[in-house]
């Protein structure tokens, strides 16, 4: 880290983004904010880009993208699954009331049994889901 900020520093000093006239001074620059503007601002680009190689070299040993993806999968799959066990709840409770409107009770009695497992299972997961999420 030390050497490459020292190369970096080194570099900037190379170069003035030819600002620099015959005489290796600054004197015939046309610039508002004075001669050594070019300079200094190229010194500061490679300190910046020296700081910003660094946090991310550094953020990248921090962020674990595997457990990142694994978590991400987690998520998708318990929101789907989530999703569907309570898209069966609805239907089966709709198909219940439906048939018993109907007078078709074993039909009724077979959709509200749907319902109430769909229900079970859904609110089993979300218990789940948050013993999960507090104890981690």
């Amino acid at each position: 880290m030390v050497d490459s900020m020292a190369r970096a520093a080194e570099c900037a000093w190379l170069g003035d983004a030819g600002r620099r006239g015959p005489n290796g001074d600054s004197g015939k620059a046309t610039d508002p904010f004075g001669p050594w503007r070019s300079g200094a601002a190229r010194r500061v680009q490679a300190g910046v880009w020296v700081v910003e190689s660094a946090i991310w070299a550094r953020m990248a040993t921090i962020v674990d993208v595997d457990v990142l993806l694994e978590v991400v999968g987690a998520a998708f799959a318990a929101g789907i699954g989530i999703t569907a066990i309570f898209g069966l709840v609805i239907y089966g409770s709709t198909r219940f009331d439906d048939l018993r409107r109907e007078g078709n009770a074993l039909g009724a009695a077979a959709f509200a049994t749907l319902a109430a497992v769909g229900l079970a299972a859904f609110v089993g997961a979300v218990v789940l889901g948050l013993v999960v999420m507090t104890s981690k």
